[in-house]
């Protein structure tokens, strides 16, 4: 019987492109010095983003850091630097609420890339870059550097074991995938072979129970509760379980009217009457020794039912708009634009445009904030070519 769980998050809200985004950018063409930011907010929908924003944070975070500090909950947590920014001009109520946990040394920050992007499938120097930055404005705003790391929605494959041993990182949180585990159980502390990264794996399905079905009135189980969930947990067999899922999952993809939030509430509740006791990552690597080594030939991620990385690369468009991205970096470095590339890499922007059936459709269609993954590739390109045209007429300084 397991003893022990480990609560991850992921907090991220993309930056959006604008529906006007190369009229936008037309109109920069007359004037003088114009810079990088200035053609950031031509390209990206301030406004649009900033209404999320104030939604997410009012409806989960502050909310949900509020229940994380009542009932002294350990959770690990993964938050995109870009966020970060975006939290620091607009809500810093939400920095404020973050350190306060953190201080109680109820939140372990793990490092994924700043801008919550494809870095691992645009080269080592841009992948290190993302991690790089990430860790640091977590140092310099929580004062705690990250050891474990979480990659954009879990993304992982064997390519990045060296990479990130030699970033200093200890582990990394992916997802448990049959196809890699084989008779295997989630449920255990691995290793990559030939390095000292070890791999803690989410249990996707009881990661879903909570993140997709709590609210699904259809479903068997339906209503789950934190007893009912305990039980679960507590009845696996193995040395702890991992779960994880977007902070959003509380308040925003499900209601407060859901009762999400306090399930959340008296989870660490029943999982102390039934022995089970929470652990940040680092603590699950103190306690336990890898079982095996596991080998990742294929990408695995957390998204839809084939958990790889055809959430974002999977169909011509996507792969169109990343091919042609990659094609125009050393122009945008030429032009001084690094930053503008790495946020146009951001997974979002390709998220948007999957066009897959069924479950898995829905979801994407649920994030799309033009309800068309044809509008997502029209923008992204229109921002794309509209960018280069910029440069070819005028440099930015």
């Amino acid at each position: 019987m397991v003893r022990y769980l480990t609560i991850f998050m992921e907090m991220h809200q993309p930056r959006r492109i604008s529906e006007e985004v190369f009229k936008n950018l037309l109109s920069l063409v007359e004037r003088k010095n114009i810079r990088e930011g200035s053609l950031i907010s031509s390209i990206f929908d301030e406004k649009l983003d900033k209404e999320i924003l104030d939604r997410v944070a009012n409806n989960c975070y502050l909310p949900t850091l509020d229940v994380i500090v009542e009932e002294e909950m350990k959770i690990a947590l993964s938050l995109s630097g870009i966020l970060l920014e975006f939290l620091g001009r607009y809500k810093p109520k939400v920095v404020n609420a973050l350190k306060r946990a953190s201080s109680k040394g109820l939140i372990e920050f793990l490092c994924e890339p700043y801008h919550h992007s494809l870095a691992m499938f645009a080269g080592e120097y841009v992948f290190c870059r993302e991690l790089e930055d990430s860790c640091r404005i977590i140092k310099k705003i929580f004062g705690v550097e990250p050891k474990i790391a979480f990659n954009t929605e879990g993304l992982y494959a064997d390519s990045l074991a060296n990479l990130l041993e030699d970033l200093g990182f200890s582990a990394i949180i992916t997802e448990g995938v049959e196809r890699i585990l084989g008779w295997r159980n989630t449920t255990f502390l691995y290793s990559a072979p030939k390095t000292n990264l070890k791999f803690l794996l989410r249990h996707y399905w009881l990661s879903d129970d909570i993140g997709f079905r709590f609210s699904d009135k259809f479903w068997r189980e339906y209503p789950l509760t934190a007893e009912k969930y305990t039980t679960w947990v507590k009845n696996l067999s193995g040395d702890f379980v991992v779960i994880g899922f977007d902070m959003e999952t509380f308040g925003e993809h499900f209601s407060k009217e859901t009762g999400i939030l306090n399930f959340l509430k008296w989870l660490p509740r029943e999982l102390e009457k039934k022995g089970v006791e929470l652990l940040h990552p680092s603590e699950v690597l103190e306690y336990f020794e890898p079982v095996d080594e596991l080998s990742f030939k294929d990408v695995v991620s957390w998204a839809d039912r084939e958990k790889d990385e055809s959430a974002w690369l999977g169909n011509e468009m996507q792969k169109i708009s990343f091919e042609d991205l990659m094609k125009a970096r050393q122009v945008f470095e030429e032009n001084r634009c690094d930053k503008l590339w790495r946020m146009l890499l951001m997974s979002d922007h390709f998220y948007y445009m999957s066009i897959k059936p069924g479950p898995a459709g829905m979801v994407h269609g649920y994030f799309n904030p033009y309800k068309s993954p044809f509008k997502a590739f029209k923008y992204f390109i229109e921002a794309l070519r509209g960018i280069l045209f910029f440069f070819a007429y005028k440099k930015p300084v």
